[in-house]
């Protein structure tokens, strides 16, 4: 299955990446894993005759490991957008995740495990804890406003004050009485309005109301994104605003001065007041950072940050050194001695990476250092890492965080103990034991965006992917080497070869692959990163694979943009059928018709062909239409998952498609239970679904929570064929679901 994506970036960016260098001194683990194939003796196996026609050169190439902490743990990762550390408890430590809620980890972050029961959103801003209670926390549910747990987030229920759509992008307790809590919120915005302020509770957290208005001086409608709040004087409270720059009050928000003399522009996202009193604000827009010594009453802008254009999420200064100020920006961790209006800054941690926090332990020695010991940063698609030696080594530590954002998954039918899963941005995993445990195959698949995989028919090794920007490769050892299968794939006329930049993603973003965030964060996000910037003419983007079953070295493929190519030489080289636009989003073959071979487009129809080459509408009634899903009912009978819900056709009966329900559902995949041939799944933005048949012939359909999952934007369902029902379910940020018998109806 796919989602659609953007083909066309909608404007142009600002150059934020910039050239580090070997900044960081890390420690190289490398080990030689192939010197030659003469050394080894190893011999190459025969290529099977249907695989050897028009088959291009196997090569076996030398190459050096270096041991990547983006996938120590195998399918672990994610985006984490916020860790916080208990101040009475170095061991203890809180992760919220873009899609899978909140994670705990009890041994400082060496595992994590779930805590999401009763938590009403799996997209996670901000988690707060109760100085004076850190059994008591407090979670910023998006869209929702904020959740509170009193059991260490054991489970979470909501708050009083948020009736409505809220985000909460901060929370922050008064250090000296925690009955005092203070919140940074973002309303529905209204076309160019962007309503917001500050919320205050005077009762820990259990009541909110908003303190910001134009009688108490807050006279310019704006979102806040973040809150600092002067540890010398918990009545001095800082805003980083969302247009119109800083503002303070000096008495717990009763009034508000507006504080931005000076300041290069008015996009604040991060601010922190450090020990010394110096206040420091972090910008969106690639204009780095700022500081001020007078309360807020002037303001210097540092050059070098603004310079190399950080967009800046977060900043605070080392409780330890507060000399020493760190920036968690889309392009790395920096940290940046003794700031000035002319000094420099260097990479921390994870270049080139989003990092959305910094955490410091504030128990324990300083570092030899100076620097606080023990430092965490929540990374985009690659969870936590950790560093030990304030901050001169990062490692990787979020076993058991799960929050991917899976693409596609296969279970190969020959051998159900072969199973391989797709992720946004992490690329190929691979299980050979049922998935006990997981592979990652970026080392030898250098793709990121891998929309479709498909095992050859009855075999146990071979196996295809098709990818958004590098096109299709192809595997004949079940994913231990790859070869490009893209000759005349490119949607030039001449054919060719698909350009080598194009299978990365340059650093840009699919906006389709944030579904769960809304237009305002979603273009922050597009703002700092971009689009991913591919020449979409040369690169095709391939969204399903099929064979022929009666001889699977014949293939077709669905484009997003280009219609369907296909191959009669197992993927060795393609051509164009006479479908050559429109966007493919699924396909199907029922060996029991003639015309059996089946695509479903966006914004369209289903179309047959029986030869892989000619392709027709299989009825006229359906314009408009995303046809996300086919599923084979049985011979001749098909279920189609549409954004208005499920249908069928009988072929033998009728040429329309019924209605089976969900009209109000987008239906992104579909299948059949394995035990019941008149039960159908169906995984939607708003949940999963089953559907029985009751006695009047018509489907009766039931949402299914998922136990330990509050997640609901579902992309994939797949059948793990076995002696039990078992399914997976692919989750939009909420990782690959087992789904076991014990939790089905």
């Amino acid at each position: 299955m796919i989602r659609r994506n953007s083909l066309n970036p909608s404007r142009s960016y600002k150059n934020n990446l910039i050239n580090i260098g070997d900044k960081m001194k890390k420690r190289t683990r490398t080990l030689l894993l192939l010197v030659t194939l003469l050394l080894t003796g190893l011999s190459v196996l025969p290529i099977s005759p249907a695989l050897a026609q028009s088959q291009p050169p196997i090569y076996f190439p030398i190459f050096m490991y270096q041991e990547d902490p983006k996938y120590a743990f195998g399918l672990d990762g994610g985006t984490v957008v916020n860790v916080i550390v208990d101040p009475t408890n170095s061991s203890v430590l809180y992760a919220g995740t873009w899609g899978n809620g909140i994670y705990k980890s009890e041994d400082a972050g060496a595992t994590w495990t779930h805590k999401v029961e009763g938590l009403r959103s799996p997209y996670i801003y901000e988690i707060a804890i109760d100085p004076a209670n850190p059994q008591h926390l407090l979670a910023s549910v998006y869209t929702h406003g904020i959740d509170q747990s009193f059991n260490g987030g054991a489970t979470w229920a909501p708050v009083g004050g948020f009736d409505g759509y809220y985000v909460a992008y901060s929370i922050d307790f008064d250090p000296v009485n925690s009955q005092n809590v203070y919140a940074a919120i973002r309303a529905a915005t209204q076309g160019d309005v962007y309503p917001g302020g500050v919320w205050k509770s005077t009762t820990g957290g259990l009541d909110w109301v908003e303190v910001t208005n134009t009688s108490n001086g807050f006279y310019e409608e704006d979102y806040i994104y973040d809150l600092a709040i002067d540890p010398n004087d918990p009545n001095i409270i800082y805003t980083a605003n969302h247009r119109t720059g800083v503002w303070k009050t000096i008495n717990g928000g009763a009034n508000w001065s507006k504080m931005s003399n000076g300041m290069v522009d008015g996009d604040i996202r991060g601010i922190q007041v450090a020990k010394t009193g110096r206040v420091y604000a972090g910008f969106w827009d690639g204009y780095g950072f700022a500081y001020s010594d007078n309360g807020g009453v002037s303001w210097t802008n540092n050059s070098w940050s603004d310079n190399n254009n950080l967009f800046v999420y977060d900043i605070q200064s080392d409780p330890k050194q507060p000399s020493t100020v760190y920036l968690a920006t889309s392009t790395g961790a920096y940290i940046c001695p003794n700031p000035s209006a002319g000094s420099t800054c260097s990479v921390l941690a994870s270049p080139g990476d989003f990092v959305w926090d910094l955490a410091l332990d504030p128990l324990g020695p300083a570092a030899g250092n100076g620097r606080t010991t023990t430092m965490y940063t929540g990374i985009q698609h690659f969870g936590v890492q950790k560093s030990d030696d304030g901050g001169m080594d990062f490692d990787p530590s979020y076993k058991g965080i799960r929050a991917n954002i899976v693409e596609s998954v296969m279970v190969n039918p020959a051998n159900p103990d072969i199973q391989y899963v797709s992720a946004y941005n992490r690329g190929l995993f691979r299980t050979l034991d049922g998935g006990t445990t997981w592979k990652p195959l970026h080392s030898v698949l250098a793709l990121e965006f891998i929309n479709a995989i498909a095992a050859r028919p009855g075999s146990l090794t071979a196996l295809y992917i098709g990818d958004s920007y590098g096109g299709i490769h192809y595997s004949l050892d079940n994913g231990n080497s790859w070869i490009a299968g893209n000759s005349g794939l490119s949607r030039d006329a001449a054919g060719g070869d698909i350009p080598p930049d194009a299978v990365s993603s340059g650093g840009g973003i699919d906006p389709n692959a944030y579904g769960g965030m809304d237009p305002v964060d979603l273009q922050d996000l597009i703002d700092a990163l971009g689009v991913i910037p591919t020449d979409r003419a040369a690169s095709p983007n391939i969204t399903t694979i099929g064979f022929d079953p009666a001889d699977s070295t014949k293939m077709f493929a669905g484009k997003y943009g280009g219609g369907v190519v296909y191959s009669n030489n197992s993927g060795a080289s393609w051509s164009n059928s006479g479908l050559t636009s429109g966007n493919v989003l699924d396909s199907l073959v029922d060996s029991s018709q003639g015309q059996k071979y089946l695509i479903g487009l966006e914004n369209g129809d289903v179309k047959v062909s029986s030869d892989r080459i000619n392709w027709t509408n299989l009825t006229s009634e359906w314009s408009g239409r995303d046809v996300f899903a086919l599923e084979l009912m049985a011979p001749g009978v098909y279920l189609a998952g549409t954004d208005t819900g499920v249908y069928r056709m009988d072929r033998s009966v009728s040429s329309s498609w019924a209605s089976l329900g969900l009209s109000d559902e987008s239906v992104q995949d579909l299948v059949v239970d394995p035990s019941d041939s008149d039960m159908i799944w169906a995984a939607t933005l708003s949940g999963l679904y089953y559907g029985q048949l009751s006695d009047d012939n018509t489907y009766i359909w039931t949402k299914l929570d998922l136990v330990d999952s509050n997640n609901d934007r579902m992309y994939v369902i797949e059948v793990i064929p076995g002696d039990t029902r078992e399914f997976y379910i692919g989750m939009d940020g909420g990782d690959l679901y087992h789904l076991t018998e014990d939790l089905l109806p």
